[in-house]
């Protein structure tokens, strides 16, 4: 085999490396949403438990995995100082016991218009909301 054979098929080899890539890149979100939360389903909808983001400005999606998001679970942000804002989608049915007490930085929130059950202090009276 001569050096022109071997060198061709490298560089075929290495495009083919490299459009598989950029394939994956393409695929992979680019900021998962699914990750930020810890959530679980029932009846086919879903239920946040959980915020593992880094906080601030936090929106939750319609949907995860292609499935509704209509609650938030009990104490799922509770005391998280660095969330800073929120918007809840239309999706959103219910926001559970304490779901978002004791975020202290807590200046802004938009509920969604489907709220209809909200449990005991969801929000409580440390937060920025209010104040």
């Amino acid at each position: 085999m001569n050096s022109m054979s071997k060198s061709r098929r490298v560089r075929i080899e290495d495009a083919r490396f490299l459009a598989l890539a950029a394939v994956l890149w393409l695929l992979a979100p680019a900021n998962s949403v699914e990750a930020q939360f810890t959530y679980s389903v029932n009846n086919g909808a879903i239920t946040i438990t959980s915020n593992t983001g880094a906080g601030g400005a936090v929106t939750i999606p319609g949907t995860l995995d292609g499935l509704p998001v209509t609650a938030i679970g009990n104490n799922a942000f509770l005391g998280q100082s660095n969330l800073t804002s929120l918007t809840l989608p239309d999706s959103l049915i219910s926001i559970g016991d304490s779901a978002f007490a004791n975020c202290v930085n807590l200046a802004d929130a938009t509920i969604g218009k489907e709220v209809t059950l909200i449990g005991a202090f969801p929000i409580g009276s440390s937060s920025g909301l209010g104040a």
